[in-house]
């Protein structure tokens, strides 16, 4: 089990690792607005992105109590349904904080993503009008981009599933597409399942065998130790 430590510094690289666009960069030495020395103001975080923020740090707190295989679970879950956001904002800090137990982590992601890509499946088989088609209008989908996806579909359905599922596309937009599209839901499963059990677990095993040299590039990078990320 995690030290609340290790647990809370996974907490603040996952946090940083979603709000990273949101964030604004200081120069040492450069005026802000008025003239004065100093840090320019944050942007406002869209309330999207503030929900979401939200919601990993609840799981971090589910995680903190011991339950950070549910966490991940849940985490993979929403996110390949319809929660936007990086799959891997939960693994990543996770398995860094504690490398013996990151093959569990992989392992619970891929079960709640595959559970995630089944109910955005459903949603695209049995309501694809009045609820999948809104919810892809949301992330810009909007009607060229359904007629392309039909096209791509009908010519290459399995690999489409396959590049869903390695999260080269958006997996929740694969899902409810297939889904409306008719894809065959047997071959989708098993084809989705070896996709992410893939991405999961080659994203685990760098970090357990190279995840110290990996924090530490990081760290390189960023000029300060990753438990100092706010």
């Amino acid at each position: 089990m995690e030290s609340a430590g290790e647990v809370g510094r996974a907490k603040r690289v996952g946090l940083n690792f979603l709000s990273l666009k949101g964030a604004t960069v200081s120069i040492p030495g450069t005026l802000g607005g008025d003239g004065s020395q100093g840090v320019p103001p944050p942007r406002r975080r869209h309330p999207v992105q503030r929900w979401l923020l939200h919601l990993v740090a609840v799981l971090y707190r589910w995680a903190e109590s011991g339950r950070a295989r549910t966490a991940t679970a849940t985490w993979g879950f929403a996110q390949s349904a319809i929660v936007p956001g990086p799959d891997l904002a939960l693994l990543i800090p996770l398995g860094l904080a504690d490398p013996k137990r990151v093959f569990s982590f992989a392992l619970w992601t891929t079960v709640g993503s595959i559970f995630g890509a089944l109910a955005a499946y459903c949603i695209g088989a049995f309501a694809f009008e009045n609820v999948g088609i809104p919810l892809l209008s949301l992330v810009g989908f909007g009607t060229d981009s359904l007629q392309h996806a039909r096209e791509m579909f009908a010519e290459h359905t399995m690999l489409i599933v396959l590049v869903g599922s390695l999260g080269l596309v958006p997996a929740k937009v694969m899902s409810i597409t297939a889904g409306g599209f008719g894809v065959p839901l047997l071959p989708f499963a098993l084809v989705f399942l070896v996709g992410r059990s893939a991405r999961y677990f080659i994203v685990a095993a760098i970090i357990r065998f190279a995840g110290a040299r990996l924090v530490a590039w990081i760290e390189r990078r960023v000029g300060r130790p990753l438990a100092t990320l706010r």
